[in-house]
């Protein structure tokens, strides 16, 4: 896998993005698995709904005591990722926990393993077996689905199972529904030498798109869970912000939600995108990419700090720990202050773009085809190249960051305005520890699934614990924050098209993106200005008895991982920085 040369806390980090997001919409079935581990020690936790892992016998070696199955021990305790892939399937887990692991097999790194066990990985059927009542489900998907979950297949026949999968032609797409089209028009033509700028038609047969994402069912669950995870909550645990939230223009959210293979929640989603661009790029482009990220960390950090002035003002107005003489927050001072902040994220995109579209446009034809090799093709059939040597010895933050935009150049390239304007239903609103909430368990356990019902099921429940007069406070919010979103499509559109420019070979105009980016910072501050008065007004109400139901919801999710012992910028654990005075933000 073209994975096996990126450091660990580096494939972490890029990792946690892609849980942002999963199962948006809501409304689909699961497509894809979401592994994270924050820790080798990081106790395992079970979430809401999900099944537990229950253990099964393995036979140690010689120097390994007795223990029981479990994919820490398939990943820290056997020889290679064959053995590894071997013991997931005998697992006795639910089939997207065996998935989860075997996906995790060839991101670790076998040579500091130690203990060794001999997995006893039993076949009845074989190679050549009669797999039908699997093959029957007529694709690839589905097919190997019936194979992780069958009862009546032993460990050993799962494998076998799926090789006569990848035998059916790669159609279908099993848990989506049919597709809807898009709100967003716009799709670009050629630019100058013939060099595409978009070539991908996410508006009229996507399954998933913008239409979907700001529905008044994907808007209430989410919020509702937003509630739930803000009134259980801590500052700390708000502060959980995954990166690909800044400078998202490109694609990249809509690629990963609508790849043709189903694996675009895939750990190694981001990777596989990214190594492709960076092979094919000369090192000399690869260096300006270097480059671009060394400029942008400081900026990139600075907004992922800037959040907390924002995050405090809201737990202090939960909190009831208002500056004398004030009754609330002051609305002006936090869409202003919000302007402020994606102003900054319009600096960090327009130069990002800028250099996107430098890079692009300066490819020669074996680039060119190369990527258009990739384009509508899902990630499992895009070429698996190994990592250049000139990246792999970056600065971690740097590192991150190049393969962020290589990842964004390819999805920029594929996709069009529609694609770029595209987000998922959590994309705003951001400061409330959803995301925490609702990613922590993964990064703790690479067995553990995000289940793709969890937004709504834990949304619902919390509803269900509140009062008729509480719950409208919720449920309200759909239809108050409706034409600010409204106005963010909008925005998004005009931005990605100015953007869009670098990439036909043209050039942009700062001052429109900023000016249009200030506004959309206005737009998302009367969101969150809403959201924390409202949930406030919740937290006023609550008797003893519903706080400690609401706070059951979150031990069942969360386990042991209830509050981090810090804070976070972006994914990363931090301690909890000092946070400037935040009264100007109270009237």
């Amino acid at each position: 896998m073209i994975t096996k040369t990126l450091p660990r806390l580096l494939f972490f980090l890029l990792i946690v993005s892609l849980a942002a997001c999963s199962g948006a919409p809501q409304t689909a079935l699961p497509t894809a698995v979401q592994v994270m581990q924050a820790s080798r020690n990081a106790p395992a936790t079970q979430a809401a709904g999900i099944m537990p892992a229950t253990q099964a016998a393995i036979l140690p070696s010689a120097s390994a005591p007795l223990t029981a199955l479990s994919a820490e021990a398939c990943l820290n305790n056997t020889h290679d990722e064959a053995e590894c892939k071997d013991c997931c399937d005998a697992l006795d887990t639910h089939a997207a926990g065996r998935k989860a692991c075997r996906d995790a097999c060839p991101q670790h790194d076998f040579s500091q393993n130690q203990d060794f066990i001999t997995v006893q990985v039993a076949s009845l059927l074989g190679p050549g077996g009669d797999y039908s009542a699997c093959t029957a489900a007529g694709s690839q998907g589905a097919c190997k689905e019936c194979c992780d979950s069958s009862t009546a297949l032993q460990s050993g026949d799962r494998r076998y199972c799926r090789d006569a999968c990848n035998q059916l032609p790669d159609t279908g797409q099993p848990g989506q529904k049919p597709p809807e089209s898009g709100t967003v028009q716009g799709e670009p033509g050629d630019g100058k030498d013939g060099k595409p700028t978009g070539r991908g038609n996410p508006g009229g047969g996507a399954a998933y798109n913008i239409e979907q994402a700001i529905s008044d069912k994907a808007q209430g669950m989410t919020i509702a869970f937003d509630a739930l995870a803000f009134l259980t909550g801590s500052l700390g645990a708000d502060s959980f912000f995954p990166p690909g939230k800044v400078a998202d223009f490109w694609g990249f959210q809509y690629l990963r939600d609508n790849d043709t293979s189903q694996m675009g929640h895939a750990g190694d989603f981001l990777t596989s995108a990214a190594m492709n661009v960076l092979y094919i790029l000369t090192p000399e482009q690869r260096a300006e990419l270097v480059g671009l990220a060394e400029s942008q960390v400081a900026s990139i950090n600075a907004y992922g700090y800037k959040r907390f002035v924002l995050m405090d003002a809201f737990r202090r107005m939960l909190n009831g720990d208002l500056p004398a003489g004030t009754t609330g927050l002051d609305e002006s001072a936090v869409k202003a202050y919000s302007a402020e902040l994606y102003r900054l994220d319009g600096e960090i995109s327009f130069a990002r773009a800028q250099m996107m579209g430098k890079l692009i446009n300066a490819m020669d034809a074996a680039q060119l085809a190369y990527l258009d090799s990739m384009v509508g093709k899902g990630m499992l059939v895009w070429p698996q190249v190994e990592e250049p040597a000139d990246i792999r010895g970056l600065d971690r933050d740097v590192k991150v960051a190049v393969m962020t935009y290589a990842a964004d150049m390819f999805s920029w390239y594929a996709g069009s305005v529609a694609a770029d304007v595209y987000f998922c239903p959590e994309r705003h609103g951001t400061y409330f520890g959803a995301f925490y909430l609702k990613d922590m368990p993964a990064m703790s356990d690479p067995s553990y699934v995000i289940p793709t019902d969890l937004t709504g099921n834990m949304g619902e429940a919390m509803l269900q614990t509140l009062t008729g007069e509480q719950a409208q406070l919720v449920t309200d919010l759909v239809e108050i924050q409706k034409p600010f979103l409204s106005g963010i499509v909008d925005t998004r559109q005009q931005v990605s098209t100015e953007l869009r420019k670098f990439l036909a070979g043209g050039s942009a105009d700062q001052a429109t993106v900023l000016g249009l980016m200030e506004y959309y910072g206005e737009l998302d501050g009367e969101i969150v200005y809403n959201l924390a008065m409202n949930f406030a007004r919740v937290n006023q109400t609550l008797t003893s008895e519903q706080k400690a139901q609401l706070m059951a919801l979150r031990q069942e999710m969360l386990g042991d991982l209830m509050y981090p012992s810090g804070a976070y910028l972006y994914s990363q654990a931090i301690p909890m920085p000092e946070i400037p005075n935040t009264d100007f933000l109270f009237k």
